[in-house]
């Protein structure tokens, strides 16, 4: 983790984050202690942190103290006690004029509730300072859903720009509202944005509304929605190294090279504003060079242009022909669901039938593999689908007429290993199975696999050098209830095309299982046929943005909103943790905490403001629950004994008090597990 990577250029991100968090906790206990004085209450100490104190300072009356464990603080009040709340009942304590006790009712709200308006206050200072300086923000432009989640089912596409977002509006929006809404709905997602299309002549923008049902089950509801990348290369951190462009593809062909941190703006005559315009243009001249024009310099210096002309870049492949399997995803509004009879899921495509190529059976001669790109060439023209379906047990050959739409295929991409592989043109997902029926001569798998003659399981495939640091090989079993999709590790071939890979094989028929040497997968054209990738193997940085106010009462305006957002997105987590809706296991404890604040203070000042501006707020909502021990649970017993005129019992509040301190403890524990197992040692897995 970046936070425990203590080398000499974090050192000033580590104590600024470290600073910001304990300034965050000061002013809490600050709000007690200054109402306290006010109120002529003794504070017999104030302290950062909790456990052993390992320094203080006497001044007047009150002990200031730094204390072992640096989760939270205290004001240790004459009178008033969490480890000992007998002392709130205590007579002898309660005839000491300047005792927390011997205050009215009115007093002692002031002083409990004191520490929560100062975390509201600063973190209306924090935002506006965070919105004065300037606030990186990553924009709610789509870019990528995962075939068969919600907002790929919903039709959503790379490059759409929310603008409405379950009533919240503007112009950008951030991804986190996004993120937010679906995660605290307790129903469907009302969205308005949009969308830019390019039909290979012009840029042109059209509305859209939807709504999305997000997936719950998991840690928190989804959609399968990632955000948009931008137009800028990586670049190197001063001292590192970094590939620009990932070796073996177009990319790395390209004359002259790329460099980090290069700005695309063009390719060739079409002007490049977002992703969505860089994926259409590339996907539509995937067979063609391509001119890219990129803005290069540092930042301090003006910025030169650069022409950059790359080749087209070719599958890589071992030849082989792979089973289809069920359809599992269809998209709403699709051709899919306007063929007649429509496409259902379960359905298994045997052939298509035009008028172009007339009837070809998918499979043997037409590679599963080749479905997204072979539809699209049939784009505008009335076909027909032959599938197998499965009808009261009966299954029975179905021709379904359809016209695909004009979508270039393998634009979306089987990035999980069960995420099915998407035909664009008629807004279907499927499987594709495991099974090889046939091996191209000539191709790098040919004598190494179906060497029965019959066709054969892959039942695990192995990259050389492993695809990241650790990987497994992936492994199929046609008996899941999820099974992993080939075109997963298809995809993982094109990502890597210098890797080597050693398949182990099990004959259908006999059942002999046998491993083969290290293939190398070939591109296309060196097996005398054209398939182009509709990308170049060009790596690119997420798109963020900067918002930045222009004045004080604009930036005191956003920070507002900022602070009332923030309120209402906790309860509403509070709630959906209640309900179910959200898991346990998307909290964050003390080291969670910390190494956010270091990754907002490697941004910039601002950024780290407006982080400790959120934690303020949620300091502020966690303390004020009911909770015996926090300030709400301490409000909760002066209401009490404001309404009935005398205190609860000394049992009672010794039972209450030990019963809130368990559930803090709990609670504490709980989530410094999951700082530790989960995120730090990443054992989520398990």
């Amino acid at each position: 983790m970046a936070i425990l990577a203590l080398s000499l250029s974090s050192v000033p991100s580590i104590l600024l984050a470290a600073l910001g968090l304990g300034f965050v906790i000061f002013i809490h206990e600050l709000g007690h202690f200054a109402v306290a004085k006010w109120c002529d209450v003794n504070v017999e100490r104030f302290s950062i942190g909790f456990g052993p104190v390992i320094w203080s300072r006497t001044w007047g009356e009150t002990e200031y103290a730094l204390s072992l464990i640096p989760f939270g603080g205290y004001v240790k009040m004459l009178g008033q006690d969490d480890m000992d709340p007998s002392q709130e009942t205590d007579e002898d304590l309660a005839e000491d004029p300047r005792s927390y006790t011997a205050k009215s009712v009115p007093q002692r709200m002031a002083i409990i509730s004191a520490g929560v308006i100062m975390n509201l206050l600063t973190s209306v200072l924090f935002f506006l300072f965070a919105f004065k300086l300037g606030v990186e923000f990553t924009p709610a432009v789509v870019g990528y859903t995962l075939p068969g989640d919600p907002a790929w089912v919903a039709g959503l596409r790379t490059g759409d720009e929310f603008t409405q977002v379950n009533g919240r509006t503007g112009r950008p929006l951030r991804f986190i509202d996004l993120r937010q809404e679906i995660a605290l709905s307790s129903g469907d997602v009302h969205v308005k944005g949009i969308r830019r299309i390019y039909d290979g002549v012009q840029m042109t923008e059209e509305d859209f509304t939807t709504t999305l049902v997000p997936k719950t089950g998991d840690i928190i509801p989804t959609v399968g929605v990632a955000p948009s990348l931008g137009m800028r290369l990586p670049q190197a951190a001063e001292g590192e190294e970094l590939t620009v462009v990932i070796p073996g593809t177009a990319a790395a062909k390209s004359t002259p090279p790329f460099e980090g941190g290069d700005d695309i703006v063009k390719i060739d005559e079409v002007d490049i504003s977002g992703y969505a315009d860089l994926q259409n243009v590339l996907a539509r001249r995937r067979g063609q060079e391509v001119t890219f024009t990129v803005k290069r310099g540092k930042k301090d210096e003006t910025p030169t242009t650069h022409e950059i002309k790359t080749p087209p870049n070719y599958f890589h492949t071992l030849g082989l022909k792979m089973d289809i399997g069920p359809i599992t995803a269809i998209q709403q509004r699709s051709p899919a669901t306007t063929a007649k009879p429509p496409l259902a899921i379960d359905d298994k495509i045997t052939h298509i039938i035009s008028e172009t190529d007339g009837e070809r059976e998918v499979g043997a001669d037409l590679n599963a593999l080749e479905l997204p790109d072979y539809l699209a060439t049939l784009q505008g023209q009335e076909i027909k689908i032959r599938v197998k379906r499965s009808t009261s047990g009966q299954e029975e050959s179905i021709e379904c007429t359809i016209t695909p739409d004009d979508r270039p295929g393998w634009t979306e991409t089987p990035m999980g290993p069960s995420v099915p592989l998407t035909i664009p043109a008629i807004g279907i997902g499927y499987q594709v199975m495991p099974l090889v029926l046939k091996v191209e001569e000539g191709s790098p798998a040919f004598g190494e696999v179906n060497r029965g003659g019959k066709p054969s399981f892959i039942k695990s495939i192995e990259f050389f050098p492993p695809i990241s640091e650790g990987a497994e090989p992936i492994t199929f079993d046609n008996k899941s209830e999820d099974p992993i999709n080939w075109a997963y590790a298809f995809w993982a071939m094109q990502q890597h095309p210098e890797a080597e890979v050693v398949l182990q094989i099990s004959e259908q028929d006999s059942g002999q299982e046998y491993t083969t040497k290290k293939l190398t997968p070939k591109p296309r054209d060196q097996m005398g046929s054209e398939w182009y990738l509709p990308i170049r193997g060009i790596p690119l940085n997420m798109l963020t943005e900067r918002r930045k106010a222009a004045t004080y009462s604009e930036s005191l305006s956003l920070a507002y909103n900022r602070t009332k957002s923030s309120l209402l997105e906790i309860y509403l987590t509070l709630r959906n943790l209640a309900t179910g809706r959200v898991s346990p296991k998307a909290l964050r404890g003390p080291l969670g905490i910390a190494e956010t604040a270091y990754h907002f203070s490697e941004k910039g000042l601002g950024d780290l403001l407006w982080f400790l501006g959120l934690l303020s707020v949620s300091l502020a909502v966690l303390n004020f629950l009911p909770i015996p021990v926090l300030d709400g649970g301490h409000m909760v017993f002066l209401i009490w004994e404001g309404i009935r005129g005398k205190p609860a019992s000394e049992r009672v509040m010794i039972a209450a008090n030990y019963v809130g301190l368990c559930f803090v403890l709990c609670l504490m524990l709980w989530v410094l597990s999951l700082d530790i197992f989960m995120h730090l040692l990443g054992w989520w897995k398990m």
